[in-house]
């Protein structure tokens, strides 16, 4: 039968176990240091994407509203007046953005692989 949830327990030894980590991964530092700079940067990445998408939205309810107003002071249009020159390049911004965002998550992934194998080893 189970009882209800149980009150976590306290870590005995946090702080000297850590210190033990630490004292593990310095030789590794430099791989640390510059998987979590290139997390940092995978994120930025992904966090201006939408950001910028969001341009591109703006882009065709201005042409709309545009086309509207045009169309209601009697002007006949074929196509909206949307610049679509425009979204092209930002949606090829977004594309190399969230590409870029992946590689950089790609080689922070392989850097801490790399890392965590060889603290597992030298734990051995």
């Amino acid at each position: 039968m189970r009882r209800g949830p149980q009150v976590p327990e306290q870590a005995q030894h946090f702080w000297p176990t850590t210190k033990r980590l630490i004292a593990y991964l310095r030789p590794l530092r430099v791989g640390v240091i510059v998987s979590i700079l290139l997390a940092v940067i995978s994120v930025i990445l992904s966090i201006l994407a939408p950001k910028i998408l969001g341009e591109a939205t703006t882009i065709i309810y201005d042409g709309m509203l545009k086309g509207y107003a045009e169309m209601k002071a009697g002007a006949h249009l074929s196509t909206l007046p949307i610049n679509f020159t425009r979204i092209w390049q930002i949606g090829i911004t977004v594309i190399l953005l969230y590409l870029f965002s992946g590689l950089f998550s790609f080689l922070q992934l392989q850097i801490m692989t790399r890392v965590s194998q060889r603290v597992v080893y030298n734990l051995r």
